[in-house]
């Protein structure tokens, strides 16, 4: 039975109570004063008597739904309790990830966040808070040139995005039960950096063997790029020239 429901039997109980007093003190009085009829003193007063059990049943019915509403608010007040308790644990545990982290419902509506979420779509100029629409954010964001380049991923990748600041993310989601996603933002840049030297440093390496195996051949050889720039010589080709 709900709190509402039991309200309401309350009140009925509490009326009806309440109307059986009223009869009982009417009898009890005319009991009192007496009347034309012999019998009739007798009959008012066993209907009285009636009345009256009938009155300690309801006010034990009365006390019996009074205790069980107490219980019941009890109940819904320790729960409501939990509840809060549970969710500023759950939002002290979010905000000490150091990944963007944010919670949305089935039409892509923020629900929670942490402080690394609203730091990253801050440049949006849109109020990052819950009930915001999350694609007007990203709609923001790549009319404002804050995504600079952004990688969709597939089915062994995530996306990645590459900010105007230099920086890379990548992005990790997961559909909930109810139809919403839960989405985690983590900051690559030093491994995009790492990856970026390393490339370079292999195309160097490359290139000194590549320039090596040209200045062992006994012809001379030239490279020229669509732009008709010389691009790779040998000693070779210099003596020839």
């Amino acid at each position: 039975m709900s709190q509402q429901d039991l309200q309401q039997e309350l009140a009925q109980l509490r009326a009806e109570n309440t109307k059986l007093k009223k009869i009982n003190e009417a009898l009890i009085s005319r009991v009192e004063q007496g009347g034309g009829n012999q019998y009739a003193p007798y009959a008012a007063f066993e209907h009285s008597v009636h009345l009256a059990e009938q009155v300690r049943e309801k006010t034990q019915i009365l006390n019996e739904t009074l205790a069980e509403v107490e219980h019941s608010h009890r109940a819904l007040k320790q729960a409501n309790k939990d509840a809060n308790i549970f969710k500023q644990r759950f939002i002290d545990a979010i905000e000490s990830i150091s990944e963007a982290f944010v919670l949305l419902d089935s039409d892509g509506l923020i629900l929670l966040q942490n402080s690394n979420f609203a730091t990253f779509w801050g440049k949006t100029g849109l109020a990052i808070q819950e009930g915001a629409n999350f694609n007007d954010l990203k709609d923001r964001a790549k009319s404002s040139g804050m995504i600079r380049r952004a990688s969709p991923g597939g089915e062994q990748s995530s996306p990645v995005y590459q900010l105007a600041d230099g920086r890379w993310f990548q992005l990790n989601e997961r559909r909930t039960s109810e139809g919403g996603w839960v989405m985690l933002y983590t900051d690559i840049t030093d491994v995009k950096v790492a990856e970026t030297a390393r490339y370079e440093q292999g195309m160097i390496q490359k290139s000194m063997l590549l320039q090596g195996l040209i200045d062992n051949l006994s012809q001379g050889v030239v490279m020229i790029s669509n732009a008709n720039q010389i691009e790779v010589w040998n000693n070779r080709f210099v003596q020839m020239s």
